[in-house]
């Protein structure tokens, strides 16, 4: 990966995975697969918030939803963690806070 990229992509990753709504999503969907419902009602937040924060973690595949037929014609979206995609994401944030560090020591010195 491009220092450029590795740049661009580790802060965008940081923001991501730090903002506290999110950590408890990632959190909560390592330990199983939940519908939205079940996510909402176990973090206790609202709607909007969570479609917010779920489209932000599916949009860089951290996770994924799938249907899940309950009854004829009525399904309900049932949401898990993408482990390898979480593997990549955390590893680049690493990479990207090295490379920072890397920075201001050559700075310093």
């Amino acid at each position: 990966m491009s220092k450029d990229r590795l740049m661009w992509e580790g802060e965008a990753f940081l923001g991501i995975l730090t903002n506290e709504n999110r950590k408890r999503i990632i959190k909560l969907l390592r330990n199983r697969e939940m519908s939205f419902r079940e996510i909402a009602k176990a973090l206790k937040m609202h709607t909007g918030n969570l479609i917010y924060h779920l489209d932000i973690l599916k949009s860089i595949g951290i996770v994924e939803s799938r249907y899940e037929k309950i009854a004829p014609r009525r399904f309900r979206v049932i949401f898990s963690i993408n482990e390898e995609k979480l593997k990549e994401a955390l590893e680049t944030v690493e990479a990207f806070i090295r490379e920072i560090k890397r920075a201001y020591e050559e700075e310093e010195g």
